[in-house]
């Protein structure tokens, strides 16, 4: 019989994997995306501002402060990706996915 802990560090492990294969997944559509050539322009605005922000060392908080100065981060990167995201179509979105699926079957 398992204990208690080995069960949550089962989940944990499992969790984990299947966010880091989550994260890839999403590398990939955002690389096959890049490469249609067909993003509207204002998601590479929208993805570009996200991209400074995170690079930029002018913070709203600054990171030195304990997870508020983080916090800020995912406040304003997350909603500009999620923004950028919704201006592309959705056919295109869902032939990189598919294009993805593929891949990953192989």
């Amino acid at each position: 019989m398992e204990t208690l802990a080995e069960n949550n560090r089962k989940h944990h492990v499992n969790f984990i994997a299947r966010l880091k294969n989550d994260i890839k997944t999403q590398f990939k559509v955002m690389r096959c995306l890049k490469n249609s050539g067909q993003i509207p322009l204002v998601s590479k605005v929208l993805l570009g501002l996200a991209v400074a922000y995170l690079l930029s060392p002018i913070d709203l908080i600054p990171d030195f402060i304990p997870i508020i100065g983080e916090l800020d981060d995912v406040l304003i990167v997350v909603p500009l990706i999620w923004l950028a995201y919704l201006f592309i179509p959705k056919e295109i979105m869902k032939k990189c996915k598919t294009q993805i699926n593929k891949e990953t079957k192989r």
